[in-house]
């Protein structure tokens, strides 16, 4: 399990390129849940919609809000407006990103992971966010937290930089050893209302047909401070209470 963790960790911070209170579990049932296939794309909808798409072979369920687009190539995204992630572009100009996905094996020079490790995730971002080779050298990290995700290890870490905004980087265990990892975009004009948006997003967030609901937002302290980017001066970023 944890030789797979460790492959995992560049892929998990492969995703942190994108970026710069859990309530009742969802009324859709089975049937009523939109499936989604690989390249399918869903067009932008006027109500919550209840979602459901394949990450290799992890199933995930979370909720669209109204505005925002549905992906899944390889990834669950949810795109609030549809920002622009071209090249030629620094960040995404407005709206908020969520990325669900499971990392692939790569090649990460980590140190071998002790076999009593409690929280592999905790372990792995300890790690990610020591190295400015992976994070970014204009590219601030917080040092990652430790919570349990409907009994599930978990962690996550903040990031700030001047030219992606600010992220949540979300990394949970499930029970086949392996991780999945949740990217959240937070663009500078998003901040105040992200907890309230992410609170909906994850309402009842299902894998595999298990419901661990929202528990990253219950983690969170209210206000969450993002670290100051190391290019730039000010006070700390912060993502609202609620």
């Amino acid at each position: 399990m944890h030789r797979r963790l460790q492959a995992a960790a560049l892929a998990i911070a492969a995703g942190v390129s994108i970026a710069a209170c859990q309530t009742q579990p969802p009324s859709s049932t089975p049937t009523d849940a939109i499936a989604i296939t690989p390249e399918a794309t869903v067009e932008v909808v006027s109500e919550p919609a209840w979602r459901e798409g394949t990450i290799g072979t992890i199933r995930v369920g979370i909720w669209q809000p109204p505005g925002w687009t549905f992906t899944n190539e390889n990834t669950v995204t949810l795109l609030q407006h549809n920002p622009s992630l071209s090249a030629s572009e620094s960040a995404p100009q407005t709206g908020i990103i969520v990325n669900v996905f499971a990392p692939h094996t790569t090649s990460f020079d980590l140190p071998p992971m002790p076999e009593d490790t409690a929280n592999p995730p905790l372990w792995v971002f300890r790690h990610l966010v020591a190295d400015p080779t992976v994070i970014g050298y204009q590219t601030s990290a917080s040092q990652p937290v430790a919570f349990d995700w409907h009994n599930h290890p978990a962690a996550y870490y903040l990031l700030s930089s001047p030219n992606h905004g600010h992220a949540i980087i979300v990394g949970v265990m499930l029970n086949d050893g392996s991780m999945l990892g949740i990217n959240v975009s937070l663009p500078s004009s998003s901040l105040d209302n992200a907890r309230e948006t992410l609170a909906m997003i994850f309402n009842g967030f299902t894998v595999d047909g298990e419901t661990i609901g929202g528990g990253i937002l219950s983690a969170l302290p209210a206000p969450a401070a993002f670290p100051r980017p190391t290019a730039i001066t000010g006070a700390d970023m912060q993502i609202g209470g609620g």
